[in-house]
């Protein structure tokens, strides 16, 4: 025996109109609207712009999922009802198929929320009730608790004021238990002033940073002078302390560089000629006090004829330069024909020079001049070469009682 079933038109229009009137009439609970008016969709291919259901199948990103509600260009747009192959469900206005507008979100896990949406995210006033047993009842921005809004915990403890980026922030009531603070919040703690009122009636009023009190404005205020004088006081020892060790450095360097220059300049020269003496520290102390110019000071060491030939290689090649000539004891030993032409080049230099002579002198013809005891024609009147050449007399210094046996000392220049 064989049993035939046959189709009956009338009864599955019939059946699709009373889905229809079903669905119209949940949404009309959530004050979504009437639907009743929009065209059925031709087919499970055809949905635009009308009423259908679909369920998409396994080859699809949303296998499993399924819409019943308006659509437009194949895609969710009005209102309808939408429910996950995972058990959520989504009840409200659709917008180019995501959730747009109001609607409430149920999930598979039981939480529940009621508000409005924007581009699939809770967007606006909304409520949320978490998993965890929390309450949240306030304004959304982009799928996070911001703005005004009332948070209440499992535990019976209670926020109400400003949310941003789902955490306290702003001013805001916190409650728990008999205690209340009543203040500012910053990343879900408190932050700036408020006031907290103790279940005994114990009120502490001032300034919080990170959930701490950390006392009134008047003790903040003090603690704040307080730190900058005495920021002011260690940033002047730091500094009297740092001149100080430079000073030290300083001191070293100099003295450092004074030996030196003392032991270098003073070879082969009698210090015990006040003159020479004086002029070579005085010339060791700038170079100390700058030893950059102690770099810049190039030596050369010779006979006079050599260092005179030096001196005019170098005046060619050099300008503006001032050339020190140290000569002790040496001269009397030059030919005076020679002598006088080592005179004659030093005219020609076009450079500054300090010629610094110190010389043994002997009683000759009624004048004191330098010659060799061993041959006392090769005399040198110093003075009178001087004058004769034109140069200008810096210094002149004589020592010893004995007029047959004394120094001179002459500084001169073509300055």
């Amino acid at each position: 025996m064989r049993a035939y079933g046959f189709d009956n038109p009338r009864k599955r229009n019939k059946d699709k109109i009373m889905k229809k009137n079903t669905l119209a009439a949940l949404l009309f609970l959530f004050y979504l609207g009437d639907i009743s008016a929009i065209p059925d969709c031709a087919g499970d291919v055809d949905f635009y712009n009308c009423f259908g259901s679909k369920t998409w199948g396994k080859d699809t990103v949303q296998a499993g999922d399924r819409y019943v509600g308006e659509w437009l260009n194949d895609r969710p747009h009005g209102q309808g009802i939408y429910k996950w192959k995972n058990g959520s469900e989504y009840v409200g206005e659709f917008s180019d198929g995501k959730p747009n507008g109001k609607g409430t979100l149920r999930y598979a896990n039981g939480e529940l929320y009621i508000g409005s949406f924007s581009n699939n995210k809770y967007h606006g006033n909304g409520s949320l009730s978490y998993l965890n047993g929390d309450f949240y009842e306030g304004n959304w921005a982009l799928g996070k608790r911001s703005g005004h809004g009332k948070l209440t915990y499992k535990n019976g403890s209670e926020y109400v004021g400003n949310f941003l980026n789902n955490m306290l922030n702003g001013m805001g009531t916190y409650t728990v238990g008999g205690d209340k603070y009543i203040g500012a919040f910053k990343n879900g703690k408190k932050s700036g002033k408020g006031k907290a009122v103790g279940y005994d009636g114990v009120i502490v009023d001032g300034i919080w940073d990170d959930d701490e009190y950390i006392g009134t404005q008047a003790e903040i205020d003090y603690k704040i002078k307080r730190d900058k004088q005495n920021a002011i006081r260690r940033e002047k020892e730091l500094a009297r302390l740092a001149k100080l060790e430079k000073e030290e450095k300083e001191k070293q360097k100099y003295n450092k560089i004074y030996i030196n220059c003392l032991l270098d300049k003073s070879k082969g020269i009698d210090m015990q000629v006040s003159i020479l003496k004086k002029a070579i520290e005085d010339s060791c102390n700038s170079i100390a006090e700058n030893p950059s110019l102690y770099q810049n000071i190039k030596y050369f060491i010779g006979s006079s004829e050599e260092v005179i030939e030096h001196l005019m290689q170098d005046d060619i090649k050099i300008i503006n330069k001032n050339f020190i000539i140290f000569c002790n004891g040496t001269l009397q030993y030059e030919i005076p024909f020679y002598f006088r032409i080592l005179f004659a080049k030093l005219k020609l230099l076009n450079n500054n020079f300090y010629f610094c002579l110190s010389e043994h002198e002997r009683k000759s013809n009624n004048e004191l001049k330098s010659f060799h005891i061993k041959n006392i024609l090769w005399q040198h009147y110093y003075i009178g070469l001087i004058d004769n050449y034109d140069f200008k007399t810096l210094s002149i210094k004589k020592q010893g009682n004995d007029k047959l046996n004394q120094n001179i000392n002459i500084i001169f220049s073509n300055t």
